[in-house]
């Protein structure tokens, strides 16, 4: 019978750096994916606007970002399971970039819409600008909007451009 013959313990110190190495490099990874806008198709969307949709968005910049806020609700319409991301539309190459988008409350959504619960359709899209291949004042601020049925791309025909 052979004896048991334990690992040094620098072979067992360099497998546990080698493996939390491995873990933050695919984290680091994913969080970049993330952040980064991505092209949609605009045929996966099957309506441009809903009856009584109504919206604001605001753009500004900081620290290297485009910042987009804002709120969209359809009046008399529920926010069960509300899904609002913010697009980027460039007219002279034709594409639509979906920009990392957190829904959040809107107190200026409630005030506005007099809807029952409507501050839950808040939304802040952040992207840094040098994600971006044309300057923002040459992008049209679009509104992917999925709630109680609707699969809507809105063309809000509000510029990115930065006000400061």
């Amino acid at each position: 019978m052979q004896q048991f013959i334990p690992a040094q313990k620098r072979v067992v110190i360099f497998l546990c750096v080698l493996a939390v190495c491995g873990v933050l490099g695919f984290t680091l990874l994913w969080s970049a994916g993330l952040r980064t806008p991505k092209v949609v198709d605009p045929s996966d969307y099957t309506e441009d606007m809903p009856s009584g949709f109504l919206f604001d968005v605001e753009c500004t910049s900081q620290d290297g970002l485009l910042c987009v806020d804002g709120y969209a609700a359809v009046e008399g319409e529920r926010f069960e399971s509300v899904d609002t991301r913010v697009i980027l539309y460039h007219a002279g190459d034709e594409s639509y970039l979906l920009l990392p988008t957190q829904m959040q409350k809107s107190e200026a959504a409630r005030q506005a819409t007099n809807l029952p619960l409507a501050e839950y359709g808040g939304f802040a899209a952040r992207v840094k600008l040098s994600h971006l291949a044309h300057p923002t004042e040459e992008y049209e601020i679009c509104i992917a909007y999925r709630n109680d049925g609707h699969n809507a791309l809105v063309r809000t025909g509000c510029s990115a451009e930065v006000i400061e």
